[in-house]
């Protein structure tokens, strides 16, 4: 058993998704978790787009934090299944300058979930 269909089982995820699909699908949802550390954050949202079926944004604290949490929903649930939506500046704030790489990588997110 994959530790996704593990999840699927946990009475606080189903409380998660069925209160997720009673939200209108036009109106902005917004859902803080607390408690869930290091990777236990991605196995236990992970398996959410699925169970949902509509897109699942996840914003977190800075670059460092997204770029493990991105790396552990890829390692869950596959690189076809998740997307990472940079910055569109270099890493320091004080310069602003536009990032081209990042600029790109955002280009093709948008383009994904616009189809």
């Amino acid at each position: 058993m994959e530790i996704k269909d593990l999840v699927l089982q946990k009475p606080r995820f189903n409380a998660l998704v069925k209160r997720l699909r009673g939200i209108d699908p036009s109106e902005p949802c917004v859902v803080q978790l607390r408690g869930l550390t290091g990777s236990a954050a991605a196995t236990f949202l992970a398996p959410l787009k699925g169970a949902i079926d509509r897109i699942v944004l996840f914003i977190l604290n800075d670059a460092e934090e997204a770029g493990y949490f991105y790396h552990d929903l890829i390692q869950i649930g596959g690189e076809e299944q998740v997307s990472f939506f940079p910055s569109g500046y270099k890493r320091s704030i004080k310069y602003g300058q536009p990032d081209p790489a990042s600029e790109i990588l955002r280009t093709e997110v948008l383009a994904s979930v616009s189809n």
